[in-house]
């Protein structure tokens, strides 16, 4: 939904985009992705969402329309004829009224999207918002790209430092959401602080370190509870260290039944546990809605400032975690001023109607462009 403080978009020239996601970043930036494809109806741009996973169907209502597509089992997978072979009944389909963009969100949705610009002869906006999107930009793909959208100052500099692309216009536009009024840590006085963790129970995320963490807070006496919402391969080995470290009554581990912006609230501080190279909604949500955020210095994200929108750990060893997860439960007044800096920095960088109409703006600048050089030809 809009920003509730946002005047009325101006009238815009008809505008059809086809919105290619993979299901990863579907499942990363959901609501950022709900947010963008509902504030486009506003801006008279009609949204065709592409994607290889029926999942994706969370996006579409009233207008806004969605075409699957199957990806070949492997080995055929490995083969880009199988793979092009099964896209296109999609480019079938669209022939009687193709997009007039193509809009590609992260590496997994990539080669179809070129496939669906070379086919129409379409612009095609690249959009990116993991350092393992840069790094599988091909040749071909960046030479096609007439623009590319980056998430993030750190996903920026990674873009300029390996490719340069020096003919695709390049946007910084960050993830946007709604922000809350005031903070919500450490709202009730009473209770047991609430520690909240989404991050998924895979290899490298931190989880692992985190549990040492929070065995070392209590043998330092902190009382807290501490929520594990993930899900993953490795979640049976988490409950087994868990169990190991005594952490029974303190670590709950609790499969996410609706959205995110449910889960935030009540919770006190959000961990981010890891170097995470890419962009997600939990964190930002975190800082959205008033929580004292503790994340790990480097990775893909630039919302956290160190002492101003969160308490940033210089790395991610179970000790570091532990320091920063007991400075805030022991200076509640410290973590107030994290999550009132978190919201004000949210309502200024990661706003729905600035991530809507920057979008926009470059989806009518790439149309005018084009229709310009058709009018001279």
């Amino acid at each position: 939904m809009p920003d509730p403080d946002t005047s009325a978009p101006v009238e815009a020239m008809p505008t059809d985009v086809a919105l290619c996601i993979d299901p990863d970043a579907y499942r990363r930036l959901r609501p950022v992705l709900k947010h963008l494809c509902v504030a486009m109806i506003d801006y008279n741009v009609t949204m065709l969402v592409l994607s290889s996973s029926a999942e994706v169907a969370g996006l579409t209502f009233g207008p806004i329309r969605m075409m699957t597509y199957e990806r070949p089992l492997w080995p055929a997978d490995r083969l880009r004829l199988a793979r092009q072979y099964r896209f296109r009944e999609v480019l079938d389909r669209l022939a009687e009224r193709p997009p007039d963009i193509v809009h590609a969100v992260s590496a997994g949705s990539f080669e179809a999207a070129r496939w669906l610009a070379e086919r129409f002869d379409l612009d095609l906006v690249v959009h990116l918002t993991t350092f393992e999107d840069v790094d599988r930009l091909w040749p071909a793909l960046i030479e096609r790209t007439t623009a590319f959208i980056v998430g993030s100052r750190p996903i920026m500099d990674r873009l300029e430092e390996l490719v340069a692309p020096s003919h695709a216009e390049v946007s910084l536009i960050r993830p946007g959401l709604l922000a809350g009024t005031e903070p919500t840590c450490f709202s009730m006085s009473e209770g047991t602080p609430a520690v909240l963790c989404s991050e998924g129970f895979r290899p490298g995320t931190g989880v692992d370190r985190l549990l040492k963490a929070a065995r070392l807070l209590l043998d330092r006496k902190r009382e807290f509870l501490m929520f594990l919402t993930g899900t993953g391969p490795m979640e049976s080995d988490l409950r087994r260290q868990a169990m190991a470290l005594r952490l029974a009554s303190t670590v709950i581990f609790a499969r996410p039944t609706g959205d995110l912006e449910r889960v935030v609230t009540g919770a006190d501080i959000y961990v981010e546990p890891n170097v995470d190279p890419t962009l997600s909604a939990g964190p930002i949500h975190a800082m959205a809605n008033g929580m004292a955020v503790i994340a790990v210095e480097g990775g893909a994200a630039d919302c956290f400032v160190d002492g101003v929108t969160a308490l940033v750990c210089p790395d991610n060893r179970a000790e570091r975690l532990a320091d920063a997860i007991e400075r805030i439960l022991d200076d509640r007044a410290f973590a107030v001023r994290l999550a009132t800096g978190a919201i004000n920095h949210i309502r200024q960088f990661h706003t729905i109607s600035n991530m809507a109409e920057q979008t926009v703006e470059r989806y009518r600048s790439l149309l005018a462009r084009r229709r310009t050089y058709a009018i001279g030809s």
